[in-house]
């Protein structure tokens, strides 16, 4: 098996080289990593690292979380490359505590979120901002990132509009509801659910996020975000519980 793996990537794949941060990292048979990077051309990919886990292999200085990295890799008949190259070009990002745990969320979201090989450098460029901009206060920075991963998913947030057609009103209170965009609630309606004040959405869409923004725009977030993830929980989340 592993010969033809071999022979497929010596006589199929054509070579690539691009910019690149590391997304997840695990094991793979007795000294190899199984990489997901995240790359301004072709998206998410997934790479064999062979002899990464060797003592003095350079590569686990090179593959880190959070730090750009210059890949070259064969490509294969599978969705599956064969790392040829790895060049750390920086500059480093050290994030610590809670600054951390949030970078961990957004690496997993891409993980499970994110279909391989969609181009968009535009998106690994706002990734790339995520990372330098993370801190302890964390939360503004997220939900930007949040809200711009919608969009290239193509589940983007109309914050200027409500389902009727009228402008978003900062006075004004809103629901949320998949595929019916923000819905205007009037004094009759039901009061159940996560009620969104209008000035909220109008900050988020100028990309000003006040305090008092922050956690209602947090739990609308949560509840798209997983619609799209499914029933599985987010592990990074409850790290940064744990941490709290």
């Amino acid at each position: 098996m592993i010969l033809v793996l071999y022979l497929n990537w010596v006589t199929m794949g054509s070579t690539k080289q691009q910019k690149a941060y590391l997304l997840h990292r695990q094991d793979y048979r007795d000294t190899s990593n199984l990489l997901t990077v995240l790359t301004p051309d072709d998206g998410r990919v997934s790479l064999i690292a062979q002899g990464a886990r060797r003592p003095k292999t350079p590569l686990k200085a090179i593959l880190q979380a959070f730090q750009c990295c210059e890949l070259e890799w064969r490509e294969s008949r599978s969705d599956l490359g064969l790392l040829l190259r790895a060049d750390f070009i920086g500059p480093a990002t050290h994030l610590s505590g809670r600054a951390l745990f949030a970078g961990f969320y957004v690496n997993e979201l891409l993980v499970r979120l994110l279909s391989p090989g969609v181009s968009d450098p535009q998106f690994f460029e706002q990734y790339h901002q995520t990372v330098i901009n993370l801190s302890d206060n964390s939360e503004p920075v997220l939900r930007l990132f949040e809200k711009n991963l919608l969009l290239h998913l193509g589940y983007g947030l109309d914050l200027w509009q409500d389902k009727s057609g009228q402008d978003i009103d900062p006075q004004a209170t809103y629901h949320y509801f998949f595929e019916q965009n923000f819905v205007r609630l009037v004094q009759s309606d039901d009061p159940q659910g996560l009620k969104i004040p209008g000035e909220a959405l109008c900050a988020l869409r100028e990309e000003k996020i006040l305090p008092q923004h922050r956690m209602v725009l947090k739990m609308l977030f949560r509840q798209i975000l997983q619609h799209y993830l499914g029933k599985k929980p987010i592990m990074s989340r409850q790290f940064w519980w744990a941490y709290d």
